[in-house]
């Protein structure tokens, strides 16, 4: 094969791969219309942008907050959101929460919210007021990551010990 003749072919090949990759434009869509969030947790649950919304949510609605405080590149923190938003027993109990996904880089330095170390992922459980529930903390934890959930069944038992704490209204 000539020179002219692999630099058209590789030229033709080029070509092929434009028209089969999508735009940045056509990839944000994607992840827009997607059942996922920014934070790569399900749109299945109504989530708050931030940790001070999910306080004043949780404060009109008289309902715990649900903090999850996750870090982008983490493994644990992907598989954490693959089973997460998988589960349709959370997805459900979640709607008796004011629920919000933080990033560990964003999170507020409260002494209540980080007194249990710095480890992804973190499930925190929080009155309206922002102290921590610790009826919400795992059970048998090991290690002492109170607030690491490796699976649907601990973390349904911490989110109905909670709402036994704090019914849900009406």
């Amino acid at each position: 094969m000539e020179l002219k003749d692999w630099f058209d072919r590789w030229v033709q090949n080029i070509s092929e791969w434009n028209r089969k990759i999508p735009s940045l434009i056509d990839l944000q869509n994607f992840i827009e219309d997607s059942n996922f969030n920014k934070n790569g947790f399900t749109n299945k649950i109504k989530w708050n942008a931030t940790y001070e919304d999910a306080l004043k949510s949780a404060k009109e609605n008289d309902r715990p907050v649900m903090m999850i405080v996750h870090a982008p590149e983490c493994r644990s923190c992907k598989s954490f959101r693959d089973w997460f938003s998988r589960s349709s027993g959370v997805i459900q109990m979640s709607q008796y929460f004011s629920m919000v996904a933080v990033r560990v880089d964003s999170l507020p330095r409260n002494a209540e919210v980080t007194k249990d170390g710095d480890y992804v992922p973190q499930v925190i459980f929080l009155t309206p007021k922002g102290k921590l529930i610790t009826q919400g903390e795992r059970q048998l934890a090991q290690r002492g990551q109170k607030h690491f959930f490796p699976g649907t069944t601990p973390l349904i038992a911490s989110m109905r010990s909670v709402l036994n704490l704090m019914p849900p209204k009406g």
